[in-house]
């Protein structure tokens, strides 16, 4: 499967996103957080790693804050709550597994 141009495709309003792909136990999820905007605390049922396409988001997981920048890669556990907020538009992909 191809998809073609991800990148323009990303539109910064509100909490957006958009599933990639799906195989078997593995997903990839485009998202794009419009500046100031968040996602609640959750959790997620599999392991999960952030990867940075654009702009700068704070991570809010095991009782602490992290900025993560353009290019930046943050992996953690399921069921480790978090919460993201864009500090700039931003769009990351998130990979689960």
């Amino acid at each position: 499967m191809k998809i073609s141009n991800v990148l323009g495709s990303i539109v910064y309003d509100k909490v957006n996103s958009k599933r990639l792909a799906t195989n078997g136990n593995q997903q990839i999820t485009l998202f794009s957080i419009e500046t100031g905007k968040e996602l609640p605390p959750h959790a997620s049922t599999m392991d999960a790693m952030i990867v940075v396409l654009e702009g700068a988001l704070e991570i809010h997981i095991d009782s602490q804050d992290q900025v993560l920048n353009t290019h930046d890669l943050l992996t953690f556990g399921r069921n480790q709550e978090h919460k993201i907020r864009a500090i700039t538009n931003c769009s990351f992909l998130l990979i689960q597994s």
